[in-house]
């Protein structure tokens, strides 16, 4: 499980002040439960809060996304590699 958020956190992410932050939270406009003095605010529901859905299709997605750029990056450095080898060949055959 996630660690959840400080407010202060929450109000830099959302760019409010922290009593502000505090007076969203009371009114259930950001999803909080508070224990003690402190708030509990998970990421997610300050990410709903802002617009921002994260589901498990669209976190698929990113994550192959990365793993295509990864590969993209490996293939260009083979490709320079065997670039650079056939310019030492050519280099030797001259």
């Amino acid at each position: 499980m996630e660690r959840p958020l400080k407010i202060e956190e929450v109000a830099e992410m959302i760019g409010a002040t922290v009593p502000h932050t505090r007076e969203l939270c009371r009114n259930k406009e950001i999803k909080a439960k508070k224990v003690g003095r402190e708030w509990v605010i998970y990421r997610k529901d300050v990410e709903e809060y802002m617009g921002i859905s994260t589901t498990e299709e669209d976190y698929k997605r990113e994550l192959y996304i990365k793993e295509l750029e990864q590969k993209v990056k490996h293939y260009e450095f083979i490709l320079s590699t065997v670039k650079m080898s056939l310019n030492n060949i050519n280099g030797v055959i001259e």
